[in-house]
């Protein structure tokens, strides 16, 4: 099961690299202008609507979750090299080391600390 969860994740990454390319949006804007040309030569019937329709919805459906899938390891990535500059940091306060994991109570009482610490009112 573990090595299907990192097959599709490498595949999830590999197709958030190729669709932010020039190449990618050539693409579609060919399919598009080919979806057009044949309505505007055989008309535009419901079936050619709906394969277009059918198209784009599926299309932006997985981008958003490819979307979702990279932003999320974008920013497990920082989170950790944040963590690492604050494990090294000796005057840093090591309670926000993975301060993503704790509640919003708890992540609301460290952010008015360090705001007291910024205004120097320790």
């Amino acid at each position: 099961m573990e090595q299907v969860r990192e097959g599709l994740r490498r595949l999830a990454y590999r197709v958030a690299d190729l669709a932010a390319t020039p190449e990618a949006l050539m693409f579609n804007f060919l399919a598009f202008t080919g979806w057009l040309a044949v309505g505007l030569v055989i008309g535009f019937e419901d079936l050619l609507i709906q394969i277009l329709n059918s198209y784009f919805t599926v299309t932006t459906g997985l981008l958003v979750y490819i979307v979702l899938i990279s932003a999320k390891r974008e920013s497990r990535a920082a989170a950790i090299k944040q963590d690492e500059e604050l494990r090294v940091n000796t005057q840093a306060d090591n309670r926000l080391i993975q301060a993503e994991q704790r509640s919003e109570a708890e992540l609301q009482e460290l952010a008015e600390e360090v705001k007291r610490k910024a205004d120097g009112s320790n």
